[in-house]
């Protein structure tokens, strides 16, 4: 019988990967360690050279050929508001490749999520969150945007479920 234990789903003692009921999936294990702590992001400051790419890495070496589901809350503050966004891509940074990106809306009070397949090419990539979104120029260029990025999740399939902590983190 398989029960939650603060947030993450046991069965005889050991974590359980997905829980489906009526064949809809409730819960999906979330892969990020630690997750319950927001992620904040400052820019651009804190990459001068490149102030349109200041990110954040919350999940290294992806499988390949895998489905993923990430999601969040997210809020952004700066003085414009055409910049209340932020971005997830999928990268793999040694070798300067991406699998896919997305940016989306801040501040819609609402967790969002972003569905991909990670390409069979023998490459890991990693899960970054950008502020501001990825790759998106403002001007000026010392637009001061902070981003918190909280409640995030990995999980394997297609489906977002509700936040809950790695199974690794409920062990603690």
């Amino acid at each position: 019988m398989a029960d939650i234990t603060h947030g993450a789903w046991i069965k005889d003692g050991k974590a359980v990967d997905v829980v489906y009921q009526g064949g809809v999936k409730v819960y999906g294990k979330n892969l990020i360690l630690n997750s319950s702590t927001p992620k904040v992001i400052i820019r651009p400051d804190q990459n001068p050279s490149y102030p349109n790419w200041t990110n954040t890495a919350v999940y290294w070496r992806l499988k390949s050929n895998v489905t993923y589901t990430f999601s969040a809350l997210a809020t952004a503050e700066t003085t414009d508001k055409s910049a209340e966004q932020w971005g997830i891509r999928i990268f793999q940074e040694n070798g300067n490749h991406e699998a896919t990106h997305i940016n989306l809306p801040a501040n819609t009070g609402k967790r969002q999520s972003f569905t991909f397949t990670t390409p069979d090419n023998g490459i890991s990539y990693n899960v970054l969150i950008y502020s501001g979104g990825v790759g998106v120029g403002y001007t000026p260029s010392d637009l001061k945007i902070v981003t918190t990025v909280s409640d995030y999740k990995l999980e394997t399939g297609s489906v977002a479920t509700d936040w809950t902590p790695a199974p690794e983190d409920v062990s603690k």
